[in-house]
């Protein structure tokens, strides 16, 4: 009942604020080629609570914007900042030659997660070991134990788990939300990236506690499901 009820709870939360409208708006700035009102969108947007899918978009404008600008080095660290979000990502259509060509560059420059070096210390792989058949032991008859009480426990704690991080992961969702209206009220710019920066990583710190709720409550259902309360079949000791 306690998973259940983790699961309806976390089915209940509050969802993000929706699409990132600066970052809609800040589109149609680079369509109408308004690069300096673009970045200054794309600042706005940084500052919304965004998707990744979101938050990749805006470092590609960005980099856009800031190739348009004339600003290169700018351009190529958005770039990069791209690629640590997707290796796979790609420009948006129709972008300029000049800077697909930089952002090729940079892709090819960019560390790939995971190719590390095989280290080659010249000494060939080792072989299987091979050890002789071991005589199978004379078959006995099975005896039964009595399962262990402390599995019923096991949901019960595994459900209270699931129910008091669902709890802090909506508070922390609704805190985040409330942060990001803050950041987007302040008038000065350096308190509202701060604001918008710490809206973001409490929104994304409730994303993460509500997926181990999940997985807890999961678990819990699980174990609750498998229990089985009778005696259990254990096999012998080798030893006489």
């Amino acid at each position: 009942m306690i998973a259940l009820a983790v699961l309806v709870m976390l089915a209940q939360a509050p969802p993000p604020s929706g699409p990132n409208p600066y970052l809609d708006q800040a589109k149609k700035n680079y369509a109408e080629v308004q690069y300096e009102r673009c970045v200054e969108r794309l600042r706005q947007a940084v500052r919304w609570p965004s998707t990744r899918a979101e938050q990749l978009e805006i470092e590609l404008y960005a980099g856009l914007c800031q190739f348009n600008l004339g600003r290169t080095a700018a351009a190529q660290e958005r770039f990069e900042m791209a690629l640590k979000l997707d290796r796979t990502a790609q420009l948006p259509p129709y972008s300029p030659p000049k800077a697909v060509a930089l952002f090729e560059q940079v892709s090819r420059t960019a560390p790939t997660p995971g190719d590390a070096p095989l280290v080659d210390d010249g000494k060939p792989p080792p072989g299987p070991e091979l050890t002789p058949p071991a005589t199978p032991p004379e078959p006995r008859a099975p005896a039964l134990v009595e399962a262990p009480h402390n599995q019923n426990w096991a949901p019960l704690a595994l459900g209270g788990g699931a129910l008091v991080v669902g709890g802090v992961a909506v508070g922390l969702n609704l805190l985040a939300q409330s942060q990001a209206r803050d950041a987007n009220a302040e008038r000065f710019e350096s308190l509202a990236i701060e604001k918008g920066n710490r809206a973001r990583a409490t929104a994304t710190g409730s994303y993460v506690l509500f997926g181990v709720a999940a997985a807890a409550a999961v678990g819990a259902l699980v174990t609750w499901l498998l229990r089985d309360d009778g005696p259990v079949t254990s096999s012998p000791s080798s030893s006489p």
